[in-house]
């Protein structure tokens, strides 16, 4: 009777490691084992198999609810100094100070994770370290679209570890019914403004603010992704921003994880495992925690939030982690900022990651690591003139340096983006092409070039502001000066604004036309009185804006202007 009883007892511990293995198979994308595992490997007398975690790699065992307590309260003690020492320091007005102290902690950080946290294994304490992550998504009035977004979520591998959220905007009956069908969504409620000046940017601006705020003040998640109701998702769209999640307190220098590559066109992409820096904010699926929202709450812009996210004195130099293949997918061919022919152009070229993916290692994806990297790049590369690569000529580092005027002809060529900021670090941008690696390099602001291929202000530059509706022209000359185009592009971010008008951080935003940069002293409406407006477009001298005054690149008549072989 009592074998009998230990042979039963085995024959279900032999069921359960049979059903371990194929759940773990499922996610990784293996097939299932062949062989069941023998007799001899079960401990005797029917004792319990280790328990595994599948969210992560093959056989790594699960930590104990007291070992994740034990790294919890030791982690506390290293955030609670960090926190009283940014505090002070903040206080003190000491930014040069406070830069250095968040890079300290920052480092801190990373070695008590690597050191403080190694009793425990494999990757658990990755997913202790988001404490109470949620995801949202954004709806308005696309209740087709919300419902193939919902069910692509529930599809995801480990997704049943955030809190899930739909945040409603206005009051579509439609959309409210698919939020109630899904399983496992809340429902956030915004009404929407029947104030018909406000553009369709400014209700999604506002969205934004309501959606974040809610979550991270209210609720008090500590992380939160968020993604629109147009959008199809990897397999491993949350267990990717589990594994990266701790770089955000790692990496001072490092704002947000997205899950999107602006590049990641499918004949440009082909590793799910290459991850990347960029310093241009991609939006379309993104995470941040909440001591950023503290930052950014009080300064949420009215308008183009997205827009004002990438401007340099709200970035303050910091960057995105980003895919080289990306985690989530647009399906929304109309939307406010998109209509069919862009979404043909671009989105529908978009490749999709289709397997689960565990990164080895992040660290390289640390700010002086990643620098180090793309310096030896640069360091063996071949200065090339265009993007003709002859065949058979593989495995090589090609560079071709550019000014923004003749980009268009190599965005064409490499069907990429019109806009050269996507996807770059510090204006460099590493494409894999043709089985080379491919590096686009602006000669006016990428530090990683050498000095001969370098373009800099010209060394008499002095900027002068306009009259209000006046052009560079007149206020050039009558400093006895004269308007040099060509250092428009220096002066194309909010900081150089800032230098000469009244307007701040909140009250600067990317527009449209060749007049930016400009300041509006007095605005069409209260909201853009004292508002500076730059631009992605080439700036002329000639042109003007009736209610703007510009900011204007003069150098003295008898100066010769820049030349510029590329």
């Amino acid at each position: 009777m009592q074998r009998l009883k230990e042979k039963a007892q085995w024959e279900k511990a032999n069921e359960l490691y049979r059903a371990q293995l194929k759940e773990r198979d499922e996610v990784v994308g293996r097939p299932p084992a062949a062989q069941k595992a023998p007799w001899s490997s079960l401990a005797a007398g029917g004792a319990p198999l280790p328990q595994f975690d599948f969210t992560y790699k093959k056989g790594v065992p699960r930590a104990t609810a007291a070992e994740v307590a034990t790294v919890g309260r030791k982690r506390a003690g290293v955030e609670g100094r960090r926190e009283a020492h940014l505090q002070q320091l903040r206080q003190s007005d000491r930014a040069a100070d406070l830069a250095r102290a968040e890079r300290e902690w920052g480092e801190e950080l990373h070695r008590f994770r690597k050191n403080g946290a190694s009793h425990i294994k494999g990757n658990a304490f990755d997913h202790w370290y988001m404490k109470d992550p949620a995801l949202v998504v954004l709806a308005y009035n696309r209740p087709g679209l919300l419902e193939r977004t919902l069910a692509s979520l529930n599809a995801v591998k480990g997704i049943s570890r955030f809190k899930l959220y739909v945040s409603q905007h206005g009051y579509d009956q439609e959309v409210e019914r698919v939020i109630d069908q899904q399983p496992g969504f809340n429902r956030l409620h915004l009404g929407r403004s029947n104030d018909s000046r406000l553009s369709a940017t400014q209700h999604i601006a506002q969205h934004y603010q309501f959606a974040l705020e809610t979550l991270f003040v209210d609720l008090s998640h500590s992380h939160v992704v968020v993604v629109e109701d147009d959008m199809t998702f990897a397999p491993d769209f949350a267990i990717y921003f589990e594994q990266l999640a701790h770089l955000l307190d790692m990496d001072p220098t490092l704002w947000c994880i997205s899950s999107w590559n602006d590049n990641g066109f499918q004949h440009l992409v082909e590793d799910p495992e290459r991850l990347f820096r960029t310093s241009y904010f991609p939006g379309l699926g993104w995470m941040l925690n909440h001591r950023l929202w503290e930052e950014l709450r009080d300064e949420w812009p009215d308008d183009h939030w997205d827009h004002w996210m990438r401007h340099s004195g709200v970035s303050r130099g910091r960057e995105c982690v980003a895919p080289e293949v990306s985690r989530n997918y647009n399906v929304g061919e109309h939307g406010s900022n998109m209509g069919a022919d862009q979404f043909a152009r671009y989105f529908k070229r978009m490749k999709l990651n289709d397997k689960v993916v565990f990164f080895t290692s992040t660290d390289h994806l640390l700010l002086k690591n990643y620098q180090r990297w793309i310096r030896s790049l640069y360091s063996r590369a071949e200065v090339v003139k265009s993007t003709r690569v002859e065949e058979g000529q593989e495995g090589r580092v090609l560079l071709l340096p550019y000014v923004r005027e003749n980009y268009g002809s190599i965005s064409l060529s490499l069907a990429l983006w019109d806009t050269p900021s996507r996807g770059t670090h510090n204006h460099s941008l590493v494409l894999r092409y043709k089985k080379n690696t491919l590096l686009l390099a602006d000669k006016r602001h990428c530090a990683y070039l050498p000095e001969s291929l370098r373009i800099l202000p010209h060394e008499q530059l002095r900027l002068v502001t306009s009259a209000v509706g006046e052009d560079c022209h007149a206020p050039c000359a009558r400093e006895g000066l004269k308007c040099h185009q060509g250092d428009f592009d220096f002066l194309r971010h909010c900081d150089a604004l800032a230098s000469r008008f009244p307007c701040h951080r909140g009250r600067c935003q990317l527009a449209v036309g060749p007049e930016m940069p400009i300041f509006l002293p007095h605005g069409p409406h209260q909201n853009a009185t004292g508002r500076c407006l730059v631009s992605e477009d080439f700036a002329s001298c000639a042109a003007k804006h009736k209610g703007g005054q510009r900011l204007c690149p003069c150098i003295p008549r008898t100066a010769s202007a820049a030349i510029h072989p590329y």
